[in-house]
């Protein structure tokens, strides 16, 4: 008979709530969901403490429903606030509209960017390179591999002209030179920049230049040479280190060029403006037809036409450089004109 009346009166009550409604029909409107005020029905005694599930009544589609024990205290009047373990609290009085519950944004834990040292390569694992060291093509490389550059701030290979690379102090060094080259300025940017062969500042080695005398030098293989003379100089020893060593024009075994030595007839020759020259006749000679090339071809002891001198002549013979008449003591001698002294019981005249 009680478990009735109870059950009657619970009815009574519901009544009348849903008799507070604006008397629209719960739904959705418009994409807004409107819901009364929900109903708490409290079970057993209310000591200010919910001790049993938590009943809402959503008359709407409710995406926020408490889903867990609802341990809050009731203040009044339940308007739906519950606070507890609810991951989407209400607030106020529910005004048709759901609050939707937001979800907590969980912290992620930062990746490990190898902080430590490391570095993480192409998204992929972290290498922790020692001391010293840092990541090339996906490795740790030390400071002393030319191939990733030294410990340069790159990477790049060292790349030194002519030469093979090492590392010296974190830097490109040169190791060795290639063949017919060398390192001349000690500047290993540029490698070994000298080939030797062909370089007159160094030709065969470093430093070892070709000076040639009255000559511009070239250097062949690696040897200097004389690649042309100055005017008037020839190369006539054929050694490169004293450069073109003869002035041709007043050397007497290379008169005009070389090998062409001046060798006169009873003369002594001299070299004048690469010319040879009679600088003096033997005694009793002359070069009385001005033509040096066969020195001092003219006789003066005997010389009718040069007696004595050059262009002295005499009216018949010149005997010991002096002129006299045609007689037994010259008899023989060539007279002017080109007769012969000549006697006979007639007497001795020039005759032909």
């Amino acid at each position: 008979m009680k478990r009735h009346a109870y059950g009657t009166g619970l009815v009574v009550i519901l009544a009348a709530l849903a008799g507070c409604s604006s008397g629209d029909t719960p739904g959705t409107d418009a994409g807004v969901v409107k819901e009364d005020a929900p109903v708490i029905v409290d079970v057993g005694t209310d000591v200010g403490f919910d001790t049993g599930p938590d009943v809402r009544t959503d008359t709407g589609t409710d995406t926020g429903a408490d889903t867990g024990t609802d341990l809050g205290a009731d203040t009044g009047t339940d308007a739906g606030l519950d606070v507890g373990t609810d991951a989407g609290a209400d607030v106020g009085t529910d005004a048709g509209t759901d609050v939707v519950d937001v979800v907590d944004v969980v912290d992620v834990p930062d990746v490990d960017e190898c902080g430590d040292g490391g570095v993480r390569v192409d998204g992929g694992a972290c290498l922790r390179c020692g001391a010293g060291e840092r990541v090339c093509g996906g490795a740790c490389v030390g400071a002393a591999d030319p191939a990733n550059g030294c410990g340069a701030a790159t990477c790049a290979p060292c790349a030194l002209p002519n030469a093979t690379a090492s590392c010296a102090a974190g830097a490109c060094a040169v190791a060795a030179c290639g063949s017919g080259f060398a390192d001349c300025d000690g500047d290993a940017a540029n490698g070994c920049e000298v080939d030797t062969r062909l370089s007159v500042a160094h030709c065969g080695a470093c430093a070892r230049a070709c000076i040639t005398a009255n000559a511009t030098p070239v250097c062949a293989a690696g040897l200097c040479a004389v690649a042309s003379c100055a005017p008037f100089y020839a190369d006539c020893d054929g050694a490169p280190g004293d450069g073109c060593e003869v002035d041709t024009r007043n050397d007497l075994n290379h008169c005009g060029g070389c090998g062409r030595a001046c060798r006169l007839s009873r003369a002594t020759a001299r070299c004048e403006a690469g010319q040879c020259r009679v600088a003096a006749c033997e005694a009793g000679f002359g070069d009385c037809n001005g033509d040096e090339a066969d020195g001092c071809e003219t006789p003066l002891a005997a010389d009718p036409n040069h007696c004595g001198v050059c262009g002295v002549s005499c009216p018949e013979v010149c005997r010991g450089s002096v002129c006299e008449a045609c007689s037994a003591g010259s008899q023989g001698s060539t007279c002017r004109g080109g007769s012969i002294c000549r006697c006979d019981s007639l007497g001795c005249a020039c005759r032909t």
